[in-house]
């Protein structure tokens, strides 16, 4: 299920599940724990936001994979580490 369609704070914090630390995108409703992090596939991901630079198909199944997952989610962490230093980060899903 997706998250519902608002803004939300995003700090980064450490992932028990992934034992670095990561995004997380704060007070989603009935939810906890939505990371951002790095994943080719949906089934990688249980909720949480996955990151790339491209869509293509890493499987065979179809050109629905995220590309480029591990290099995308450095630079997204590099900029929220700076944008962080200085204020709130947030997240608008729409």
């Amino acid at each position: 299920v997706a998250i519902p369609r608002v803004t939300y704070p995003v700090v980064l914090s450490l992932s028990p599940l992934f034992q670095q630390t990561l995004p997380e995108v704060c007070n989603v409703p009935g939810r906890y724990a939505i990371r951002i992090h790095a994943g080719n596939r949906a089934e990688e991901s249980e909720g949480c936001i996955l990151v790339g630079d491209a869509v293509g198909d890493v499987d065979g199944d179809g050109p629905d994979d995220v590309l480029q997952s591990q290099y995308a989610l450095g630079v997204v962490i590099e900029r929220l580490k700076g944008h962080l230093a200085t204020g709130v980060v947030w997240l608008v899903v729409t």
